[in-house]
């Protein structure tokens, strides 16, 4: 999604023109867009996110790069202790 996309997004959500939008400055803008995004996080969740994460791991693969693991299994592997439940 490009910047005129997400104008266009925000402005069918909001019910306001582009034009108006477009007028904005970023930090009036922005809450629009997070609003926006909250409001219709189910559809963010379930269509945008895995577009997303297809799309950078394709951009990774591409530039010869492996995605960063979520956390490390050392990190997250330790000793258990006797006297945790």
């Amino acid at each position: 999604m490009g910047g005129d996309d997400l104008v266009r997004a925000v402005a069918i959500a909001t019910d306001q023109t582009e034009d108006w939008l477009g007028e904005l400055l970023p930090d009036e803008f922005l809450p629009l867009v997070t609003a926006v995004v909250e409001v219709n996080a189910d559809f963010f969740v379930r269509r945008v996110l895995p577009a997303l994460n297809a799309a950078t791991e394709t951009t990774l693969a591409t530039l010869g790069m492996t995605p960063l693991p979520s956390s490390s299994p050392t990190a997250t592997a330790g000793p258990e202790s006797s006297t945790t439940p």
